[in-house]
C-alpha cells in the first residue's frame, strides 16, 4: 500500500502511515489514530530528508495478530502480513507479542532497509533482524 505523510493528532509530529490501514500508531508518542482522519498526502517516494529510516516487519505466525513495540511503544499490528515503519536509526529494543504465545524480544541496530522477521520458535515468538 502507498505510504502517506501524516501528522499525529496527539503530539503533532510529522510521520508516515500505510494508506491501506484504517489506523496506525505514532512512532514518537505511541498514539493510535485513524489514517484517513488526518491530513495525509500520498508520497511518491519514501526517501525523505527527515533523518528517519524505513524498517519492515513481517510475520509468518498464522491465526494470530502480532503486536510490535519499539522501545516500549506499539508501532504496528500484523496478521500474516508485513508493514513498513519509519523510525530513528540506531539501537532499539523490539518486542513482539501475540495473544496466547510467549512474546519475543530482540535488541539490535536498525538502519535503512532493515527487515525484522517474526516467527514461532521453540519457546514462543522468535525475532530476527536482517
Amino acid at each position: 500500500m502507498p505510504l502517506v505523510s501524516a501528522k499525529c493528532p496527539n503530539c503533532q509530529a510529522d510521520t508516515m502511515a500505510d494508506n491501506g490501514r484504517k489506523q496506525c500508531y505514532c512512532i514518537y508518542c505511541g498514539y493510535k489514530y485513524d489514517v484517513n482522519s488526518t491530513e495525509n498526502t500520498t508520497i511518491e517516494s519514501v526517501s525523505q530528508n527527515d533523518g528517519l529510516v524505513n524498517v519492515s516487519f513481517s510475520t509468518s505466525v498464522p491465526g494470530y495478530i502480532v503486536t510490535v513495540e519499539i522501545d516500549g511503544k506499539e508501532v504496528c499490528a500484523l496478521s500474516g502480513s508485513s508493514e513498513t515503519v519509519r523510525i530513528t536509526p540506531g539501537k532499539h529494543t523490539i518486542h513482539a507479542k501475540a495473544s496466547s504465545l510467549i512474546g519475543g524480544q530482540i535488541v539490535g541496530e536498525l538502519k535503512e532497509g532493515s527487515k525484522v522477521s517474526i516467527g514461532v520458535g521453540f519457546m514462543g515468538l522468535k525475532l530476527k533482524i536482517m
